[in-house]
């Protein structure tokens, strides 16, 4: 053969390996993807030296890491569409991809869960005694806006009308009414009082007023965790953990039931309903049956799974 036309061949085999080595061959799956449990994963390969990095719409652009030539990106699920733009960058080697990720419903309004959950718990840790008083306060406050509002000068209009023994008689029922008010609206400052202890003492047990946008964790406790995804103001998908370790004693099976069971309440589910399809899972699990189990209520799904060391119960809808 030719030495020139070796050579020439030779160059161009050195060429192609040489624009190879500078390609980033990023993928990124499928163009459009859904979230499983509170977020949608967008995973790919890439030239295992390239420096991988990702954009959320118009949000400032993040780093992810490149393991050997494989990324991972968790995008937390909101209410809306979101675009996701992917770049690869090698040398002067460039190369970028856009997928979606398509929006989900939202699980709650935060502050709608946040203030039942956290007066579940705080009911259940007040005495026997302020359990019953909150109630009958309640009851008697319902009563009193049941009362027709009186126009004061109308009222004293009418008085002065009626006979001397019937206006004593309606001035002794006005003072009554007002010495009750007084009556709850003290009780009521002590029970508020008996309350915002509990609060405090309780605070690690708690839904914080201002979560962190995106996924993270919401109560932190050694038997169990409440993780959640939060997008301006809406509470996205919520996962129950608990540690395989913590559901071998009594405490720990115990806590993490009274929170996975606020939690389902708080959401709109039937708890006594999912209590029992989970002890069935559990049941279930423990003959090797399954490893994973959708428990559905009042339109809100609990999907259960079990790692080497931990319960998942992820919650959406």
């Amino acid at each position: 053969m030719n030495k020139k036309l070796i050579a020439g061949i030779s160059s161009a085999l050195l060429a192609l390996v040489l624009a190879g080595c500078g390609q980033n061959n990023l993928t990124a799956g499928a163009k459009v993807k859904k979230a499983s449990g509170m977020v949608a994963l967008v995973k790919g390969r890439v030239n295992k030296d390239a420096k991988v990095s990702y954009k959320i719409d118009d949000q400032k652009a993040q780093d992810t890491k490149n393991t050997d030539g494989s990324y991972v990106i968790e995008v937390p699920s909101t209410t809306k569409d979101q675009k996701i733009t992917i770049n690869a960058k090698n040398g002067s080697s460039k190369e970028s991809k856009q997928v979606t990720v398509k929006a989900e419903k939202r699980l709650s309004s935060y502050s709608d869960f946040k203030n039942k959950y956290n007066q579940a718990i705080v009911g259940m840790n007040m005495s026997k005694a302020d359990q019953a008083k909150a109630q009958s306060l309640q009851k008697e406050a319902a009563e009193m806006k049941k009362q027709p509002k009186v126009d004061p000068k109308k009222l004293q209009m009418e008085m002065a009308k009626m006979p001397a023994d019937k206006r004593a008689a309606e001035m002794k029922k006005m003072q009554a009414m007002k010495q009750k008010g007084t009556e709850l609206k003290k009780e009521g400052q002590q029970l508020q009082d008996s309350m915002d202890k509990i609060k405090k003492d309780k605070k690690d047990d708690l839904l914080p007023d201002h979560p962190a946008t995106g996924v993270s964790y919401l109560v932190k406790k050694s038997d169990y965790q409440l993780r959640g995804n939060y997008q301006n103001g809406d509470l996205m998908g919520l996962t129950v953990i608990a540690s395989n370790s913590a559901m071998k004693h009594k405490t720990g099976q115990k806590d993490f039931g009274t929170a996975f069971g606020i939690s389902a309440k708080a959401l709109g589910a039937d708890p006594k309903s999912v209590m029992k399809q989970f002890k069935k899972f559990k049941k279930d699990a423990k003959s090797g049956q399954t490893t994973m189990k959708t428990i559905k209520s009042n339109g809100v799904k609990f999907n259960i799974g079990v790692s080497a060391s931990d319960l998942y119960i992820y919650v959406t809808k």
